[in-house]
């Protein structure tokens, strides 16, 4: 959609433990999940996006606006809004002292 490559879950209840090893030996991996909350006050993407956090530590969770996913957020806010949401947070850099 903007340039990277993606992997795209077909519902919540779709992600396998099995997946995990399509992932192996990629440093970089952004989860970015559906981001509606249910009347319920459930949230399906972020409930996705911490499972597969589960399975892999070492990716990082990428939160879209209220109310919208992937595509919305391109159509809304354009693919450098995307593009920028990738890049690291200005303290992730920095040393821990």
């Amino acid at each position: 959609v903007v340039g990277v490559s993606a992997v795209g879950v077909a519902g919540v209840e779709m992600w396998k433990d099995y997946f995990t090893r399509c992932f192996e030996g990629f440093e970089n991996i952004y989860i970015m999940a559906d981001n509606d909350v249910k009347e319920n006050g459930e949230n399906p993407g972020l409930r996705l996006a911490n499972r597969i956090i589960d399975a892999l530590p070492w990716a990082r969770i990428i939160y879209l606006p209220a109310g919208e996913d992937l595509n919305s957020t391109v159509l809304k806010q354009g693919p450098q809004y995307v593009l920028d949401l990738l890049k690291p947070p200005v303290d992730e850099d920095e040393p821990p002292f």
